[in-house]
């Protein structure tokens, strides 16, 4: 009976921290058991410290390689993206002028041996085709009509022009006409006009012309030789003097062959003229003969 009270009073000192786990258990092995779980849980503790400096720098330096080649591909890509983006603009613009007066001049044609019908210099160009283009809602179609090209100023560059098409329905006045504008960075336009010579020793050679007139030339032009400097500018960048250094700039040259050119085409008033005196002077042949 004193034993079984002793070993329930050990028990209730062990609850209260004050006595042997387990029953059976000195205090000297409380101590150490005590000694054992304070070492493991110090262990634990510093198994889960914080980085070192060196841990932290390598980690650090591998990042910011990762980062790098990640940045340099991202940067690779967007670069070809833009250069495939801008080359695909410029062939597309340049095709889009190239065009438009490839099928104009291909059209053109002497409407009247008293009136001007071809006329250009260095830098403009007025003709008659028969190039039909579209009628706004309302209009008839016309079956001829005269067309032009000039550079007009730029407002945001002195150094840079812009390439106009004029068109007038149905006449033949080489400047009345409704202007569009074809492209707003022209650096430069030239016209020169191809004529056959007519030397003997070489039936075939072609003369260049700085300018044309029909009437003075009596006809249209064998060919007409086109080089134009366009300027692709940033479309982001601000527009003035000094920002088309700094842009994409293209030059083309391309020669439009006129299916009616090449053809000399003699002055109706000239040959009426020619012809009475030819005829009186066979009469006179004929009556002296006689």
């Amino acid at each position: 009976m004193v034993t079984g009270c002793l070993n329930f009073t050990q028990f209730f000192m062990t609850l209260k921290g004050t006595g042997d786990v387990r029953p059976g258990f000195t205090r000297s092995s409380e101590g150490e058991m005590q000694g054992s779980t304070i070492q493991r849980i110090r262990n634990t503790l510093r198994s889960r410290r914080a980085f070192t400096v060196i841990e932290l720098t390598v980690t650090l330096t591998i990042l910011a390689v990762i980062l790098l080649a990640v940045h340099g591909v991202l940067a690779r890509t967007i670069s070809s993206s833009q250069k495939a983006e801008t080359a695909s603009r410029r062939a597309t613009i340049s095709d889009a002028i190239l065009r438009r007066m490839a099928a104009d001049l291909r059209s053109a044609f002497m409407s009247s041996t008293h009136e001007i019908c071809f006329k250009g210099d260095s830098e403009s160009l007025h003709f008659v085709t028969s190039m039909t283009s579209l009628a706004k809602v309302g209009q008839e179609a016309s079956a001829f009509n005269s067309v032009g090209y000039v550079l007009g100023k730029n407002d945001k560059s002195s150094s840079v022009f812009r390439l106009f098409r004029r068109e007038a329905r149905g006449k033949i006045d080489m400047h009345e006409g409704e202007y569009r504008e074809l492209y707003p960075y022209i650096g430069y336009i030239k016209f020169e006009y191809l004529q056959k010579t007519d030397g003997e020793s070489d039936p075939d050679a072609i003369q260049i012309k700085e300018d044309w007139d029909s009437l003075r030339d009596r006809g249209l032009p064998l060919a007409v030789q086109m080089e134009v400097r366009l300027f692709f500018p940033d479309t982001q960048a601000t527009f003035s003097s000094n920002t088309f250094v700094e842009t994409q700039v293209t030059r083309y040259r391309a020669v439009f062959k006129i299916p009616a050119g090449g053809y000399y085409i003699p002055d109706p008033d000239i040959e009426n003229q020619a012809e009475p005196a030819t005829t009186d002077t066979t009469k006179e042949t004929g009556q002296s003969s006689n």
